[in-house]
């Protein structure tokens, strides 16, 4: 599948981000949790949110879609053995182990997958079920949980892992004990995913950034939860409204959890209106900076490589640091391809040159970040850019070629 781009045309008009992808996924394996309906409103239809709906449909749930909403009814769990297909083509399967482990006591994982960006352990999962009770023992490729005693009334996470977190508060929900987690992420998303569960009955409170607080019930109620909009994706356009904007209009969000990009983005001259609700950008002269990832509130992984786009077209030399995962520079080469100046300092470390002009060429999605950041790069390139294995890019952007076309881009899909 092709993604052809003709590139310089202004992007204006208003982009609506779609529901949040890492949001959505948590909340499907959380659906399992309860034998009544749950149904989730602005869900994106993406693979990585299909694969997940499908995960649940062979657990044994009910799932139907109508468009953007997904009712899920898991009234009965048939087995707590997670299917090889589609499992380990998805890192955030690994949320079902919780879900399983609170509804049935046991679960069965096979090695998950996920984009290639360095290696990913699931230490940080494993770690913090244990203490929270759970036997674990791995072979053949296959981890094998079972529920043994009570969670302690403290555990604290090995890293600040997002799924991690989620697991462990997920499992803790139904226990028979009140538990505080710490060291736990922050991301609005598992905000969004704890705003779900406690309008199911759970008793979950953020204390502090930290410390999350689960205190156990024993049953969980059906609900209807609106998810939010997707901090990511909004990030991706407000770089193309940056390169190319004419009043773009970025909708659907809370600016609020987008607040390090868009501070960094205005300190390197970006012309952004933020209105909390939506942003309103132009096309700017950028200047140079330094980038380091971090865990929110941090500047997110997932953004860096559109700001190492950015970054191509700003007036000096740029270094990026991606701290959080190893092999996430890779695109750079790509950029290369395309005219940009960039070079390797190390395997996380990179320094960028600018501004550069971009042509068009053929070029692969080699992950799903950087496959958004190659599209982009087609928008400001000058000619044509082939985008190939675009559905890679469709694991986390909705209708992708639609939502750009109707702001100006120049882009078409091409079915192979």
């Amino acid at each position: 599948m092709k993604l052809l781009i003709e590139g310089k045309n202004k992007l204006t008009g208003e982009i609506k981000v779609s529901g949040a992808k890492n949001a959505a996924l948590k909340m499907i394996a959380a659906a399992l949790l309860t034998n009544e309906e749950v149904v989730l409103k602005n869900i994106p239809q993406i693979i990585d949110v299909k694969k997940m709906a499908e995960i649940a449909r062979l657990l044994g749930a009910r799932v139907k879609w109508d468009h953007n909403t997904l009712s899920i009814i898991a009234d009965k769990i048939e087995t707590h053995i997670l299917p090889d297909t589609p499992t380990r083509s998805l890192r955030g399967s690994v949320v079902f182990v919780g879900a399983l482990l609170a509804r049935t006591g046991k679960a069965t994982l096979p090695d998950p997958g996920g984009c290639a960006i360095g290696a990913r352990p699931l230490t940080g999962h494993t770690d913090i079920l244990t203490q929270l009770g759970v036997e674990i023992t791995t072979k053949a490729g296959q981890s094998y949980f079972v529920k043994r005693k009570s969670p302690p009334s403290t555990v604290k996470l090995l890293e600040r892992s997002v799924t991690a977190t989620e697991n462990a508060l997920i499992y803790s929900t139904l226990s028979d004990n009140t538990v505080s987690i710490g060291n736990v992420a922050a991301e609005p998303e598992i905000d969004d995913l704890i705003a779900m569960l406690n309008s199911m009955g759970a008793k979950i409170e953020r204390i502090s950034p930290r410390t999350i607080r689960v205190t156990g019930v024993s049953k969980l109620k059906g609900t209807t939860h609106q998810i939010m909009g997707d901090r990511i994706e909004a990030g991706t356009w407000m770089v193309a409204g940056l390169l190319l904007g004419d009043n773009l209009r970025i909708s659907g969000f809370n600016s609020m959890h987008l607040s390090m990009p868009i501070k960094i983005a205005q300190a390197v001259g970006g012309n952004i209106l933020d209105e909390q609700k939506h942003i309103v950008v132009n096309k700017s002269k950028l200047k140079a900076t330094s980038l380091k990832t971090a865990v929110y509130p941090g500047f997110p992984t997932d953004l860096q490589s559109p700001f190492g786009l950015l970054l191509t077209q700003a007036v000096g030399r740029s270094i990026i640091y991606e701290a959080l995962f190893s092999d996430r520079l890779k695109y750079l080469e790509q950029l290369n391809t395309m005219g940009a100046k960039t070079s390797l300092i190390d395997e996380r470390r990179a320094r960028i040159d600018g501004p550069t002009p971009l042509k068009g060429t053929i070029i692969e999605s080699v992950d799903l970040r950087a496959g958004a950041t190659v599209v982009l790069a087609g928008l400001i390139a000058e000619g044509q850019t082939v985008v190939e294995k675009a559905e890679i890019i469709d694991r986390g952007y909705e209708d992708i070629e639609h939502k750009l076309s109707a702001i100006g881009a120049n882009i078409e899909r091409i079915i192979d």
